[in-house]
């Protein structure tokens, strides 16, 4: 199976499992590969699994509230991936996988990553998470932080190669979030929400 493929070859290459799964678009989620995943991880010893259920999707925010951020297309998919994510949850946390509490990452991708899109979503999630009782949700931030790659070097071309990279690869999108992740202003949003931050293994 090409899954397990993947776990042995990264095996090989590094001489232990990985910590951390996660698929390309989210595909980790939908219906049939989760509870393939659900029952192959645990058996190479991957301990966390990223659950995309973006905070603002999850908080019931109104499109016509998110209409200044993505596009209507993007904002279905996202809506779908996010819905997947909240079914993958359970069968991932039943098969022993971990996840963090919450997660933000889709809706502030590239240039929409930005100090008040930031704050609106973990706003949203502090609400969310306060009213179940918990008081420190772990979150999981997705980021693509990088130089964009260009369509003509024959060294970098992102994950085919037969086929180059792709838009966001070459998009100047990772740029910006290499440099917000590395302003004042990030650090001023983790702290203002009494925030700190970790890697996956300092939370095993």
């Amino acid at each position: 199976m090409e899954v397990e493929k993947q776990l042995l070859a990264f095996e090989d290459l590094f001489g232990m499992p990985p910590f951390r799964v996660d698929g390309h678009q989210h595909v980790h989620v939908l219906p049939g590969v989760r509870e393939v995943l659900s029952r192959l991880l645990p058996r190479h010893g991957v301990r966390w699994i990223r659950i995309p259920e973006e905070a603002l999707l999850v908080s019931g925010m109104p499109d016509h509230e998110l209409a200044g951020l993505v596009d209507q297309s993007a904002l279905k998919f996202y809506r779908e991936v996010s819905d997947q994510a909240s079914a993958a949850r359970p069968i991932f946390q039943a098969a022993g996988l971990r996840c963090t509490d919450a997660f933000v990452g889709m809706l502030t991708m590239g240039r929409n990553l930005t100090a008040n899109s930031l704050k609106r979503s973990l706003t949203a999630i502090l609400k969310l998470h306060q009213l179940g009782g918990e008081a420190s949700p772990t979150i999981e931030l997705m980021t693509h932080p990088g130089y964009p790659l260009k369509e003509a070097d024959p060294v970098n071309q992102g994950c085919a190669a037969q086929l180059g990279p792709d838009d966001f690869s070459r998009s100047l999108d990772r740029a910006h979030e290499m440099a917000m992740l590395q302003s004042r202003e990030f650090g001023e949003v983790v702290r203002a929400f009494s925030g700190q931050l970790y890697g996956f293994g300092d939370l095993a």
